[in-house]
């Protein structure tokens, strides 16, 4: 009986490699969160400095993270694309609340750090309450900027979870390319 993490040669994966059970679950969340984090960051400040960025940018965020996730899962092992859409969809949740924590940090010149769930929700109570931008005279308020961000949340997390699929779906190809040699 072969011990855990000990190198193996199976039919499925067609060559000798280092695997640790459940280690695509815990690489890929390692690496989305990592990713979401910086990327969370970067995302903000540009949301911050840079209204105009708005339109694309979800997209672009929910697809880096997505990739960050899909690469660290194969680094660490196979995962179905159903598991592959879990951890995208956490990695894209964590990282746009860490783009709202430096989002709220940018537009009070670094006074407030709302990091606790508390804290951000009366944050953004506040500013939901009181509009923070104006495109062509109208501000948004109260409920119709909470629904541009909720819409604004699902794209992360919806791109996230599907690009991280793509990835393990990738994966589950190339798996089954070399099953076929094998026999």
């Amino acid at each position: 009986m072969a011990d855990i993490g000990q190198s193996s040669r199976t039919k499925a994966d067609g060559a000798s490699r280092f695997r640790i059970p459940g280690g695509g679950v815990a690489a890929g969340l390692a690496c989305g969160l990592l990713g979401g984090a910086g990327l969370g960051a970067l995302y903000a400040h540009l949301g911050a400095w840079l209204p105009v960025y708005y339109l694309p940018a979800p997209l672009f965020l929910g697809w880096g993270v997505g990739a960050a996730c899909g690469l660290g899962s194969r680094l660490g092992g196979r995962l179905t694309p159903r598991v592959g859409r879990l951890l995208g969809a956490l990695a894209g949740a964590a990282a746009m609340y860490v783009s709202w924590v430096f989002w709220i940090l940018a537009l009070s010149s670094y006074e407030v750090l709302a990091a606790s769930p508390a804290a951000m929700y009366g944050v953004i109570a506040e500013l939901a309450e009181k509009g923070v931008w104006t495109l062509r005279g109208w501000t948004p308020k109260g409920g119709q900027l909470l629904l541009i961000w909720s819409v604004e949340f699902a794209v992360v997390v919806l791109i996230a979870a599907g690009t991280t699929a793509m990835y393990c779906q990738e994966r589950e190809r190339e798996v089954e390319k070399e099953r076929s040699r094998v026999f």
